[in-house]
């Protein structure tokens, strides 16, 4: 929940001046997925104090994020989050990813970083 709280804030903030019904722009896109790694860093970070386990866990949630969702509803909760101003709970289309996020903790003390995450 920790990670959810963090991830609302850095969109609220990062999304204020953009208030539209249009679609996400692929750059919007692009920061508003840049903003989830970057409010999972923040508070992985502050819980771990390891980079490498912040990044390792990150990388699994970004990883679960791509894997199931398309184009299109990545277009549709950046439009609910950053426009309407839903909470990720709150999104029905995102219950299949944040259900197996709990296993990235426990995958992610596995995992080594590879030399194409950290570029």
């Amino acid at each position: 929940m920790k990670l959810q709280l963090s991830l609302i804030i850095l969109m609220s903030t990062l999304f204020s001046h953009h208030i539209s019904a249009e679609p996400a722009s692929s750059w919007q896109l692009f920061t508003f997925k840049v903003g989830i790694r970057a409010g999972c860093m923040e508070s992985e970070y502050r819980d771990s104090q390891s980079l490498l386990q912040a990044w390792q866990h990150c990388q699994c949630v970004m990883d679960t994020f791509h894997e199931q969702l398309s184009a299109g509803e990545w277009h549709i909760v950046s439009r609910e989050i950053m426009q309407n101003g839903k909470a990720l709970e709150e999104l029905r289309i995102l219950r299949p990813v944040l259900e197996k996020l709990p296993l990235c903790s426990k995958d992610s003390s596995n995992e080594e970083p590879t030399s194409s995450d950290s570029e």
